[in-house]
């Protein structure tokens, strides 16, 4: 253990002893309490990302901090991370993430302070963040809209936390946006594509739903997809078919399943899109106590969602220029199986009474999605990963 106390302010270093880990974990139930729009992340799967069982210490490393103030009470914490899985050519990557403190600039940027030193200390010379061990887990800061109601699986934070990695010296890396979209007023462009359907079909592509039972084929296709779609991206690797069956499984218990579909073609999958419903709200209700009237209050908050979010779009790269290709040969224009995918979801959302707002999350700014649909979007939230260059002394 390392202690650093060159003012009221300490920072406690450790790795994994119970007493300390707990209290890690407790800050942010704790504290991010005071704000209510903020998704505080479940006790227990902290719990399981932290322990040392977790697969990522058996290859990756991470040193945690806490924040004392001159009472002794707990004001903040971090964790310095190295996954050597993410592929980085521009020196050695570090990266940030864990980060709760109190609105205190002096705690912040002690804590950023301590987790740089001990990443400069193991030869990094560059950090990511916030980015809780990879883009699998959760990464990048929501910087506005701070007041506006969560959607499941947004990042979300208190709006200090941006303003103190800027101030320690941080830049921005990447933006993203979610874009929300009122039903009625989706241009019929977006939805009624007859003329390509019809190519779809005359194809040979075929849709299936997601079998929640037996689904290992249906887990391993959407894997292979993933790997294929995503790699090259900024800090994607792939998981281990063991990980990835964990993470995907709870979404697929989440997914709205008659919006929810794969592709085929030729015997082979090549797409699919995964819709779920924005359960925020509802999980927000069980968060701080589970008993019989939390149970009855998420139940009756279920009934009542209203959104649906496209939580996956993944194509082939390949069967999208195949597509593309074979729409040209035969009908002289070229066939976009994205299009027609997510067109067949927007037409079920249309028909589904239920929903009201169809919500496109975390869009790389600049990116396709985000051009062509900012003349549909009723409002927008901004997101940013940041990037230190660590320099050498």
């Amino acid at each position: 253990m390392t202690i650093i106390a060159d003012s009221v302010i300490k920072t406690v270093s450790f790795d994994f002893d119970p007493g300390l880990t707990s209290e890690f974990i407790d800050f942010s139930q704790k504290f991010l309490r005071n704000y209510p729009y903020v998704m505080i992340p479940f006790a227990k799967g902290e719990k399981e990302l932290l322990h040392a069982e977790n697969p990522f210490f058996s290859y990756g490393e991470m040193k945690r901090f806490l924040a004392y103030n001159a009472h002794g009470e707990v004001i903040g914490r971090i964790a310095a991370i190295i996954n050597p899985r993410i592929t980085f050519t521009q020196g050695k990557l570090g990266l940030i993430g864990f980060f709760d403190v109190i609105e205190e600039e002096e705690a912040g940027l002690k804590l950023l302070d301590s987790a740089v030193k001990w990443l400069r200390e193991n030869d990094c010379t560059h950090v990511w963040g916030p980015m809780n061990f990879s883009v699998w887990y959760g990464y990048r800061f929501a910087v506005d809209n701070f007041d506006q109601p969560a959607y499941f699986g947004e990042p979300k934070n208190p709006p200090h936390y941006p303003d103190f990695f800027l101030k320690y010296g941080f830049k921005s890396l990447k933006t993203w946006k979610t874009g929300y979209y009122n039903k009625k007023d989706l241009n019929e462009e977006f939805y009624k594509n007859d003329e390509q359907l019809k190519m779809f079909l005359e194809q040979g592509y075929l849709i299936e739903r997601f079998d929640m039972i037996e689904n290992t084929e249906q887990l391993r296709a959407c894997k292979k997809i993933i790997d294929q779609t995503f790699t090259g991206f900024l800090g994607y690797y792939q998981l281990t078919e063991e990980e990835f069956k964990k993470i995907f499984q709870a979404v697929l218990h989440l997914a709205d399943h008659r919006l929810s579909m794969l592709l085929r073609h030729e015997e082979e999958y090549v797409g699919f899109i995964i819709a779920v419903p924005n359960m925020a709200s509802a999980i927000q209700t069980i968060k701080e106590r589970m008993n019989f009237w939390s149970i009855i209050r998420y139940r009756l908050k279920l009934r009542k969602i209203d959104e649906i979010m496209f939580l996956y779009i993944a194509v082939n790269n390949k069967a999208i220029k195949a597509a593309i290709k074979e729409g040209r040969l035969h009908y002289g224009k070229p066939l976009s199986i994205t299009k027609v995918i997510t067109s067949l979801c927007y037409q079920e959302i249309l028909s589904c009474r239920k929903y009201k707002t169809l919500i496109l999350p975390l869009m790389l700014s600049g990116s396709l999605s985000t051009k062509i649909m900012k003349d549909q979007v009723n409002r927008e939230r901004n997101y940013e990963l940041y990037e230190l260059l660590i320099p050498r002394v």
